[in-house]
């Protein structure tokens, strides 16, 4: 089973891939990211 760490990294370089595919502002990534730690806590 993958530790934290690994599952955060692996989530943010799914948003970050997201973000680039939707071109949303970069003042949106520290949100995604924020939101996306808060709920795996």
């Amino acid at each position: 089973m993958p530790n934290k760490e690994s599952i955060e990294i692996e989530i943010a370089k799914l948003i970050v891939e997201t973000l680039s595919l939707e071109d949303i502002n970069p003042s949106d990534i520290d949100f995604d990211n924020h939101y996306s730690m808060t709920v795996l806590g």
